[in-house]
Order: structure tokens, then sequence, then C-alpha cells
């Protein structure tokens, strides 16, 4: 070996091929995501880094009118639908209004409770004359679940309250308005924002633009923010529009319908149990029957009688393209007679029940409130799959909806300030939800009386959380109670002066308690 020339390498041993080995496999000894990694798996995954606004602006068009078509055509959807409307409005969100407890700040309550009572009534605060302030909620509910809705103020001098409220789609917001004002607002997609970003107006369509067929002519108008209120479903920081609830779902909804449009198809084929007559070719030992005289044609041409023609044919000789359950067909080459095999379906309620709970996860609602199915449920499974439910609703009611109705009371009673019916426009409400629903309201009830007893939950969470306000509550029961008095109606429904289920009254005031005093 020359001098100055490097030995070679020792060739590494097992030990050390095996730890390059493992550290290749487990990506080299650096911390990394399989999600972010590509493989031929990966390959057709479309990703976007587009902002919140771009990619919501491409794809809502087609995305509400997809949902609105699986409300008209698909039970499960309209069915989700509706247990969001019934658990967000149910029978209307109550208002009633907040006074310091002073005589005149009852007095002016009074006067405001007196005009929203007017306000929800028919046809006084619906712009179209036909609903109640409950009806309007509900349409507001059922509306936003396609992603956005806004509630309109608009002023008319015939309102015995000096205004009416108008519930707009979403498809009334100017989406192709985006430019840049004076001043450095902006608008996009018909929403008008200043310097910092806020939300000051919103663009909207004087005609809904699918109503073209009436061929009236539509522009669009600046509308103040202190005369509309937008409810979208929570989305992304900075996304001006929401999308619709059943976005996640809605592939899942049409592979779906098609699955049962092709089951349908296939259960229909298997009614079409068809017989087939054949026979055997004419030859030297199957000899046709003796046709007697032979047959000529137009021609003057003798025609051969064992010349066939493929095909089949029905039981007169017609031929036929189509089967019919319990139809016998003839065919033209052979003797014997067969059935065909249609093929049933298989595992048909478990890829459906598949499909369904899928639905119900995406749309953040139990199996059985998607699919009415209540077979396999008991009390502790229903009430298990309600708790993320109302969670939700509890999120989207008391922080977007209640917000939104909060305001249009605000319109209501700063109208009725103008007219000289109330004597303050600030004053503010309390605002109740209906009763939920319980699945068993013994339990509940008994749970219920232990928290409050315990300190953990306050009385009046209790009450409204069953429909009430408390203040009005208190004042019913004081009024059944003078009348049991009254008529002399011995009750155990009293709780102050009898204990519950008719257990005898408790020791008079002063008396001692048994075992105390000696």
């Amino acid at each position: 070996m020359s001098k100055g020339a490097r030995s070679p390498r020792p060739a590494p041993s097992i030990w050390a091929r095996m730890g390059r080995g493992i550290a290749r496999a487990f990506g080299g000894g650096k911390a990394s995501y399989k999600g972010a990694a590509y493989s031929r798996s990966k390959a057709d995954w479309t990703m976007t880094s587009a902002g919140p606004n771009a990619t919501v602006q491409a794809a809502l068009p087609v995305l509400v009118a997809r949902h609105r078509d699986l409300e008209r055509n698909d039970p499960h959807i309209k069915r989700a639908v509706s247990v969001y409307v019934h658990a967000l409005v149910g029978t209307g969100l109550m208002a009633t209004a907040q006074h310091d407890g002073s005589e005149l700040g009852m007095s002016e309550a009074a006067e405001a409770d007196a005009v929203w009572r007017k306000a929800c009534k028919r046809g006084v605060l619906d712009v179209m004359g036909v609903e109640t302030v409950a009806g309007i909620q509900a349409q507001t509910a059922r509306e936003w679940m396609t992603g956005n809705v806004m509630l309109r103020r608009i002023y008319d001098v015939t309102s015995p309250i000096g205004i009416r409220v108008q519930v707009l789609e979403g498809d009334m917001l100017d989406s192709t308005k985006t430019t840049e004002l004076e001043g450095g607002n902006r608008i996009k997609g018909g929403i008008e924002t200043n310097r910092i970003g806020r939300i000051v107006a919103y663009w909207i369509r004087t005609e809904h633009p699918g109503e073209a067929s009436y061929g009236l002519a539509t522009t669009s108008i600046r509308v103040s923010l202190d005369d509309l209120v937008h409810l979208k479903m929570p989305g992304r920081p900075g996304q001006l529009m929401g999308v619709p609830i059943s976005s996640p779902v809605m592939a899942t909804k049409k592979d779906e319908g098609d699955f049962n449009a092709f089951t349908l198809i296939a259960k229909k084929s298997e009614s079409l149990t068809v017989g087939v007559v054949t026979r055997q070719p004419y030859d030297e030992w199957n000899p046709p029957p003796d046709a007697g005289a032979p047959q000529l044609d137009e021609n003057g041409n003798e025609v051969q009688p064992d010349v066939v023609v493929p095909g089949v044919v029905n039981n007169k000789g017609e031929y036929v393209g189509s089967m019919t359950p319990g139809q016998w067909l003839g065919v033209e080459a052979g003797t014997d007679v067969r059935f065909n095999n249609p093929q049933i379906a298989a595992n048909y309620d478990q890829f459906i029940a598949s499909q369904q709970r899928r639905v119900a996860v995406g749309m953040n609602v139990s199996y059985e409130q998607a699919t009415g199915d209540f077979s396999n449920a008991n009390y502790s499974t229903m009430r298990g799959g309600m708790l993320e439910f109302w969670a939700e609703i509890d999120m989207l009611l008391w922080d977007y909806f209640e917000p939104a109705w909060d305001v249009v009371w605000g319109w209501v009673m700063e109208a009725a300030w103008l007219k000289g019916l109330v004597a303050r426009p600030d004053i503010e409400a309390d605002w109740q939800a209906p009763a939920r629903p319980s699945i068993e309201p013994d339990k509940d009830a008994i749970a219920n009386v232990i928290q409050v007893r315990a300190g953990w939950l306050d009385e009046d969470d209790i009450i409204k959380g069953n429909g009430y306000h408390p203040e009005t509550l208190r004042k019913n029961l004081e009024k059944r109670r003078q009348a049991r008095e009254k008529y002399g109606i011995i009750s155990d429904a009293d709780p102050a002066k009898y204990a519950w289920r008719g257990s005898l009254p408790p020791a008079e005031k002063g008396t001692p308690i048994e075992g105390e005093g000696k």
C-alpha cells in the first residue's frame, strides 16, 4: 500500500445494519406525523390551504343546494334538522323584562312585558303578517341549519309596535359583491367590514336569486348592522359565512341513497322468477313436425320450416326484451325447462346501520334521534347519547341564538319607546328556553332536588331549565297555596306545609323535636 493511501473501511456489523434499518423504519429517529406523510394510498387525498372565506365562497352555493335537496327528500336529514329545531325553539323562547325589585322598576318591567306579549301575537312582528314570534324563531332555527340566516328590522308605521322583523335566507346576501371602498372599508361576498375587520353592513338582494321565473328586477341594497342580525354556523376565525350542518355527511348520504336505489332494483329482480322452455334444433334424428303443404312467402318462394331465428319468444311467438314476475318464455334452441336464479343482497342491514351511525355522528345527534330506531335503547344509553347533543344545543342556544333574539328584543323596546309605550328603551330581558323532555322525569326530579339541597345547583336554574320564569312560578305557587287554604284543601303538593308523598305535617314552629330539650 502506497504512502498516504487510505485503508478500506471495515464492513458494518450485523448489529449496526439492524440499527440503521430500525431507524429508517421509524423516521430516522425524528418525530413526525403519519397524517402528513405522502404515499400511494393517500394520492387522491385533495388538500388546500385556502383561507376560510375563499373555501366557503366557492363551495357554499352547492352545499346549500344539496342540503335543501337532502332535507326535502332524505328522511334522516329531515329528521335530524327537525331535532335541532325542536331542541332550540320548541314552543318558543320566552322573554321577561328584568327589574331591580323597586316599585318603579317593576312598573317599567310590566310595561315592557305587555309590549312583548303584543309583539308575540300572530302577524304583529312578522313582516308577512302570518307568524307568531315562536313561528319566526322556528323559521330562523330551521334556516340556520343551512349555514346562514338573517333577521332584518323594518320600520313600519302600520305596526302596533312600530317595526316588523323579516327572516332572510343566506341566499339573499349578494355574494357577487366584492370590492374595496373609499375610506378603507371592504366588501367580501356582500359583507362590508371596516379597516380592522369589524362587520358594519350587509348588502342584501331585493329579490331572491332563485325567483327569477317571476321576472322581477333585483339589485342589492346596503343594510346597516344596526338593522340586521346574521346567524351563521360556527366555523374558522374570520369566516364570514357558515356552511350547512349536513356538510360532513352529504357524500355519505349520497352513497347510502345510491346503495338503497341499487338494492331496490335488485329486490325487484328477485321477484322475476321466469321459466324458459327450450327445444333441440331440428336434425335427421329430430325432424320437424309435418308442416303439410309447402309454405310460400309473398314472393312465391318456399319457406323452410326448420329455419331458426335466434331469440326469446313468449307463448304467442312474440319476441320479448324484458321479464315480468311468473313469465314463461320459449327459446328456439333447446328442449328442457329452466328457471333463473336471482341473487339476494347480503349484509344490507349492517351496512345501512353503519352509514346511519356515520350520519348521526357527523350531525352530532344520537343514532336514535337520526333514525327513530329505539329497538336497542334503554335509559342509560338514551341518556348517555343525549349528553353530547344537549351540550351542543346549549352552545348554539346561549352563545348564538339567544343573543340574536336579545337584539330583536332591543329593537322592540326601542320602537315601543319611540311610540311612548315604555318608559325607556334599554330595558333588558331574561330568556327561558322550553323545558327539555325527560326520558324518566321522576329520576331527573329526584336528582335535581338532591343537587339543590346540597347547594350544587341554583333553584332558579332548575326552574328555568323546566321552561318557567322563577318569579312568575313563585307568584303562581303563592296563588295556588292561597286558593287551597281558602277552600280547605289539604294536599302534599305544598312543600312549605307538608312533606313529600303524604307524610304527616312537620312540627309547629317552637315545638321541640323528639330527643331535644331533655
